[in-house]
């Protein structure tokens, strides 16, 4: 049985980015550490709001930062909008294991970069907007970590049928 991906979603407009959930910039529940992309942050941007548009000669790329609960830096790949919908367009980002490893509270921003080109089509000077960040936490999983007593038994049942063989 597969199991589902927690999503948690957050308006990016003119005030920064806001939590669907709760309508707050409260930390959200991300999940258990140490879980591997079972959680995606969906940003959705309000076009109205957030301009988009390129010129000839420019580029866009979005991503996502994210400043772990130990304090490791992470930066995304850029991300694909999904630019379906005719009022917003939609970032979404898998979190990875990378992150969700370092428990605590992790601090999210969402990059809109617009790359001006030069003929090469290498980008020359960027202008970047970041959301206000998003926080996501996850729960410690030592609670569910088998203990050093499951470990210790299994060492001696080990030893127990080695010495076994051995006689």
């Amino acid at each position: 049985m597969a199991s589902q991906i927690k999503t948690i979603t957050y308006t990016v407009g003119e005030s920064g980015a806001l939590s669907e959930k709760s309508n707050s910039m409260a930390p959200q529940y991300g999940g258990i550490q140490g879980e591997h992309y079972a959680t995606q942050l969906v940003f959705q941007i309000d076009k109205e709001k957030v301009d988009l548009s390129v010129e000839s000669g420019q580029a866009l790329a979005v991503r996502v930062e994210c400043k772990d609960g130990a304090g490791g830096y992470h930066s995304s790949g850029v991300l694909t909008l999904d630019n379906t919908d005719t009022t917003t367009a939609k970032a979404t980002y898998l979190i990875p294991q990378a992150i969700t490893n370092a428990g605590g509270v992790a601090q999210f921003h969402l990059v809109v970069a617009v790359s001006t080109l030069d003929e090469q089509e290498k980008p020359v000077a960027e202008n970047i907007r970041y959301s206000f960040p998003v926080q996501v936490y996850f729960k410690d999983s030592s609670s569910n970590a088998p203990g050093k007593d499951v470990l210790v038994r299994d060492v001696g049942s080990m030893a127990a049928v080695v010495k076994q063989y051995a006689e």
